[in-house]
């Protein structure tokens, strides 16, 4: 598990036959990887199987308790977005994001950007928002349906990180919506 970002985004970039790698010089860890895409794919793999071939890919190479948190499909190849989750206060960190891509052919990984995990992954002692989650709740309009509720952190603006109730959310015409409230 990596553990302290200092230096860990200074990496060194190695062409390898139709590869393209980086990895860090503090901790040896992979930082990114870009293969050639297939010009066409018969899509085999569901989204469930592609998570587990992108998780097993993640554990393999040191990154731990990752959880997928977005997707999208192009050209047979499925780009996942991971976040770190602390499973000691089950907060979801968006800060810290891993990118990874699946073929949905064959389950290979073609390509992985694990920059925004090097550069902001750190220990951390999270605060919980100020209130609660069911005042948090309360700042929702009535005509939303709330499908979860977890803690997140998020950056801000000012580049740095506040820790938020998130509400996964479907309006009355189907529509998710995801609102963060602190």
């Amino acid at each position: 598990t990596i553990t302290n970002n200092e230096d860990m985004a200074n990496h060194e970039s190695q062409c390898v036959g139709d590869y393209l790698v980086a990895i860090t010089k503090n901790g040896g860890y992979l930082c990114y990887l870009i293969t050639d895409k297939p010009d066409s794919l018969t899509e085999k793999l569901s989204y469930e199987d592609a998570v587990a071939k992108a998780q097993q890919f993640l554990e393999k190479y040191g990154y731990s308790s990752m959880k997928d948190t977005y997707y999208e499909t192009r050209d047979g190849v499925m780009t996942l977005n991971f976040a770190y989750y602390e499973p000691n206060t089950q907060t979801i960190c968006y800060t810290d994001l891993i990118k990874v891509e699946v073929s949905l052919q064959d389950g290979s990984i073609v390509g992985m950007d694990a920059r925004g995990y090097l550069v902001n992954h750190h220990d951390r002692t999270l605060q919980s928002p100020s209130i609660t989650v069911e005042q948090a709740q309360q700042s929702l309009s009535d005509i939303l349906t709330v499908d979860n509720t977890r803690l997140a952190l998020i950056p801000t603006s000012g580049q740095n990180e506040v820790c938020v109730y998130e509400f996964l959310c479907t309006s009355p015409t189907g529509d998710r919506i995801l609102s963060y409230i602190n």
